[in-house]
Protein backbone atom coordinates (compact mmCIF):
# COMPACT_ATOMS: atom_id res chain seq x y z
CA UNK A 1 0.00 0.00 0.00
CA UNK A 2 0.89 3.52 -0.51
CA UNK A 3 2.34 5.11 2.68
CA UNK A 4 0.81 8.66 1.80
CA UNK A 5 -2.67 7.10 1.03
CA UNK A 6 -3.20 5.26 4.20
CA UNK A 7 -1.98 8.15 6.07
CA UNK A 8 -4.40 10.36 4.40
CA UNK A 9 -7.47 7.95 4.80
CA UNK A 10 -6.28 7.62 8.63
CA UNK A 11 -6.57 11.76 8.98
CA UNK A 12 -9.68 12.09 6.89
CA UNK A 13 -10.70 9.03 9.12
CA UNK A 14 -9.51 8.71 12.93
CA UNK A 15 -12.06 5.79 13.84
CA UNK A 16 -10.29 3.69 11.70
CA UNK A 17 -7.85 3.88 13.02
CA UNK A 18 -8.85 2.21 16.29
CA UNK A 19 -9.29 -1.22 15.39
CA UNK A 20 -5.85 -2.35 13.83
CA UNK A 21 -3.94 -0.08 17.17
CA UNK A 22 -6.08 -2.91 18.85
CA UNK A 23 -5.20 -5.70 17.16
CA UNK A 24 -1.74 -4.56 17.01
CA UNK A 25 -1.71 -4.59 20.84
CA UNK A 26 -2.87 -7.77 21.59
CA UNK A 27 -0.99 -11.27 21.19
CA UNK A 28 -1.85 -14.18 18.88
CA UNK A 29 -4.01 -16.61 20.49
CA UNK A 30 -2.87 -20.00 20.48
CA UNK A 31 -5.92 -22.15 19.45
CA UNK A 32 -8.82 -20.79 18.01
CA UNK A 33 -10.13 -22.86 21.12
CA UNK A 34 -8.42 -20.34 23.27
CA UNK A 35 -9.72 -17.21 23.02
CA UNK A 36 -12.59 -15.01 23.65
CA UNK A 37 -14.75 -13.59 20.50
CA UNK A 38 -16.40 -10.15 20.59
CA UNK A 39 -19.30 -8.68 18.28
CA UNK A 40 -18.20 -5.46 17.24
CA UNK A 41 -21.51 -4.42 16.79
CA UNK A 42 -24.84 -4.28 18.97
CA UNK A 43 -27.60 -5.62 18.75
CA UNK A 44 -31.39 -5.36 20.50
CA UNK A 45 -32.82 -8.42 22.21
CA UNK A 46 -36.38 -8.73 23.44
CA UNK A 47 -37.56 -11.09 25.97
CA UNK A 48 -41.15 -12.81 26.02
CA UNK A 49 -42.13 -10.41 28.50
CA UNK A 50 -41.22 -7.16 25.83
CA UNK A 51 -38.54 -6.45 27.80
CA UNK A 52 -35.93 -5.02 25.37
CA UNK A 53 -31.78 -4.68 25.91
CA UNK A 54 -29.04 -3.44 23.27
CA UNK A 55 -25.96 -6.51 24.16
CA UNK A 56 -23.03 -6.78 22.20
CA UNK A 57 -22.01 -10.32 21.61
CA UNK A 58 -19.00 -12.07 23.59
CA UNK A 59 -18.08 -16.07 23.41
CA UNK A 60 -15.58 -17.39 26.45
CA UNK A 61 -13.76 -20.96 25.88
CA UNK A 62 -14.32 -23.70 27.69
CA UNK A 63 -10.71 -24.15 27.75
CA UNK A 64 -8.09 -22.02 29.16
CA UNK A 65 -7.64 -18.41 27.47
CA UNK A 66 -3.66 -18.93 26.11
CA UNK A 67 -1.95 -16.41 24.24
CA UNK A 68 1.19 -16.94 22.29
CA UNK A 69 4.61 -14.69 22.86
CA UNK A 70 6.10 -12.88 20.19
CA UNK A 71 8.90 -15.29 19.93
CA UNK A 72 6.62 -18.64 19.80
CA UNK A 73 4.70 -17.24 17.22
CA UNK A 74 7.47 -16.49 15.07
CA UNK A 75 8.33 -20.15 14.85
CA UNK A 76 5.03 -21.02 13.83
CA UNK A 77 3.60 -21.77 10.32
CA UNK A 78 0.81 -19.24 8.49
CA UNK A 79 -1.80 -21.52 9.68
CA UNK A 80 -0.70 -23.37 12.59
CA UNK A 81 -4.58 -21.88 13.78
CA UNK A 82 -5.94 -24.25 11.47
CA UNK A 83 -4.35 -27.03 11.95
CA UNK A 84 -4.05 -26.66 15.58
CA UNK A 85 -8.17 -26.74 15.65
CA UNK A 86 -8.46 -29.87 13.08
CA UNK A 87 -6.51 -31.76 15.26
CA UNK A 88 -7.67 -31.06 18.43
CA UNK A 89 -11.12 -31.55 17.41
CA UNK A 90 -9.93 -34.60 16.09
CA UNK A 91 -9.65 -36.06 19.85
CA UNK A 92 -12.11 -33.53 21.09
CA UNK A 93 -15.13 -31.01 21.25
CA UNK A 94 -14.44 -27.44 21.35
CA UNK A 95 -16.95 -25.19 23.33
CA UNK A 96 -17.81 -21.88 24.34
CA UNK A 97 -20.06 -19.79 26.24
CA UNK A 98 -22.43 -17.04 24.74
CA UNK A 99 -22.91 -14.00 26.57
CA UNK A 100 -24.58 -10.93 26.40
CA UNK A 101 -22.37 -8.03 27.72
CA UNK A 102 -24.91 -5.12 28.49
CA UNK A 103 -23.22 -1.87 28.24
CA UNK A 104 -21.99 0.55 31.15
CA UNK A 105 -23.49 4.34 31.27
CA UNK A 106 -21.75 5.72 28.35
CA UNK A 107 -21.03 3.13 25.95
CA UNK A 108 -21.52 3.93 22.34
CA UNK A 109 -24.64 2.10 21.16
CA UNK A 110 -23.85 2.93 17.69
CA UNK A 111 -20.08 3.09 17.52
CA UNK A 112 -18.43 -0.41 16.85
CA UNK A 113 -15.13 1.32 16.63
CA UNK A 114 -15.20 1.78 20.40
CA UNK A 115 -14.73 -0.99 23.48
CA UNK A 116 -17.07 -1.05 25.78
CA UNK A 117 -16.49 -0.60 29.23
CA UNK A 118 -19.86 -2.44 30.54
CA UNK A 119 -19.04 -5.54 32.89
CA UNK A 120 -22.36 -7.32 33.24
CA UNK A 121 -23.51 -10.53 31.55
CA UNK A 122 -26.13 -12.08 31.28
CA UNK A 123 -25.42 -16.13 29.63
CA UNK A 124 -27.26 -16.97 26.72
CA UNK A 125 -26.61 -20.41 25.91
CA UNK A 126 -23.28 -22.59 24.91
CA UNK A 127 -21.55 -23.68 21.69
CA UNK A 128 -19.99 -26.43 20.58
CA UNK A 129 -17.53 -27.59 17.77
CA UNK A 130 -16.99 -31.31 16.77
CA UNK A 131 -15.89 -30.95 12.98
CA UNK A 132 -14.71 -28.10 10.49
CA UNK A 133 -16.95 -27.62 7.05
CA UNK A 134 -14.97 -28.57 4.25
CA UNK A 135 -14.15 -25.18 2.37
CA UNK A 136 -15.94 -25.93 -0.18
CA UNK A 137 -19.20 -25.99 1.41
CA UNK A 138 -17.88 -22.08 2.99
CA UNK A 139 -17.36 -20.82 -0.23
CA UNK A 140 -20.63 -21.20 -1.08
CA UNK A 141 -21.56 -19.53 2.01
CA UNK A 142 -22.68 -15.67 2.68
CA UNK A 143 -22.52 -14.24 6.12
CA UNK A 144 -25.54 -11.91 6.45
CA UNK A 145 -25.26 -10.66 10.30
CA UNK A 146 -28.55 -8.31 10.56
CA UNK A 147 -30.40 -12.24 9.42
CA UNK A 148 -31.13 -12.64 12.50
CA UNK A 149 -33.54 -14.94 14.83
CA UNK A 150 -36.69 -13.73 16.16
CA UNK A 151 -36.36 -11.56 19.38
CA UNK A 152 -33.67 -10.31 18.05
CA UNK A 153 -32.75 -7.13 15.72
CA UNK A 154 -29.92 -5.02 14.54
CA UNK A 155 -29.35 -1.81 16.22
CA UNK A 156 -28.64 1.39 14.51
CA UNK A 157 -24.72 1.19 14.18
CA UNK A 158 -24.06 2.71 10.68
CA UNK A 159 -21.36 -0.21 9.93
CA UNK A 160 -23.28 -3.26 10.95
CA UNK A 161 -26.30 -1.98 8.49
CA UNK A 162 -23.95 -1.26 5.28
CA UNK A 163 -22.04 -4.93 5.88
CA UNK A 164 -24.65 -7.30 4.27
CA UNK A 165 -24.17 -4.99 1.27
CA UNK A 166 -20.21 -5.11 1.50
CA UNK A 167 -21.19 -8.52 2.14
CA UNK A 168 -22.73 -9.60 -1.20
CA UNK A 169 -20.14 -8.03 -2.89
CA UNK A 170 -17.69 -10.00 -2.14
CA UNK A 171 -19.39 -13.45 -2.27
CA UNK A 172 -19.54 -12.37 -5.77
CA UNK A 173 -16.41 -11.90 -6.70
CA UNK A 174 -15.54 -14.89 -4.43
CA UNK A 175 -17.61 -16.85 -7.03
CA UNK A 176 -16.33 -14.89 -10.01
CA UNK A 177 -12.56 -15.81 -8.83
CA UNK A 178 -13.88 -19.29 -8.54
CA UNK A 179 -15.06 -19.30 -11.99
CA UNK A 180 -11.44 -18.01 -13.34
CA UNK A 181 -9.31 -20.93 -15.15
CA UNK A 182 -6.14 -21.15 -13.30
CA UNK A 183 -3.77 -19.28 -16.11
CA UNK A 184 -6.27 -16.45 -15.32
CA UNK A 185 -6.13 -16.91 -11.44
CA UNK A 186 -2.76 -17.38 -11.82
CA UNK A 187 -2.12 -13.79 -13.66
CA UNK A 188 -4.36 -12.44 -11.05
CA UNK A 189 -2.50 -10.43 -7.73
CA UNK A 190 -2.70 -13.31 -4.84
CA UNK A 191 -4.73 -12.46 -1.89
CA UNK A 192 -3.32 -13.02 1.51
CA UNK A 193 -5.25 -15.62 3.94
CA UNK A 194 -8.38 -14.57 5.78
CA UNK A 195 -9.07 -15.95 9.27
CA UNK A 196 -11.45 -18.55 9.19
CA UNK A 197 -15.01 -16.91 10.37
CA UNK A 198 -18.06 -18.20 12.03
CA UNK A 199 -21.02 -18.86 9.46
CA UNK A 200 -24.44 -19.98 10.05
CA UNK A 201 -25.03 -23.83 9.69
CA UNK A 202 -26.81 -26.63 11.65
CA UNK A 203 -26.05 -26.39 15.39
CA UNK A 204 -28.97 -25.58 17.61
CA UNK A 205 -28.31 -23.03 20.37
CA UNK A 206 -30.54 -22.23 22.89
CA UNK A 207 -31.10 -18.79 24.35
CA UNK A 208 -31.29 -18.52 28.18
CA UNK A 209 -32.39 -16.27 30.41
CA UNK A 210 -35.57 -14.91 28.72
CA UNK A 211 -34.06 -14.07 25.19
CA UNK A 212 -35.84 -17.24 23.72
CA UNK A 213 -34.47 -17.85 20.70
CA UNK A 214 -32.67 -19.83 18.26
CA UNK A 215 -29.45 -19.70 16.05
CA UNK A 216 -27.06 -21.68 14.63
CA UNK A 217 -23.19 -22.33 13.74
CA UNK A 218 -20.80 -23.90 12.08
CA UNK A 219 -17.32 -23.19 12.23
CA UNK A 220 -15.64 -22.39 8.42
Amino acid sequence: PDPAKVAAHNARFPDGTRQPALLAAQAAPASYATTPYFSNNAFRFKNRNGADATARIVFEPHAATRYLDGGAEKTLPDLFLQDELEKRLAGATVGFTMFAQLPAPGDSLIDSSLPWQGRERVELGRLYVNALAPQTRCDDMVYMPVALPASITPSDDPILLSRPAAYAISKARRSNWSRHGAAERQAQPRLPPFPRAWHAATDELDFKRNFSAWQHFALC
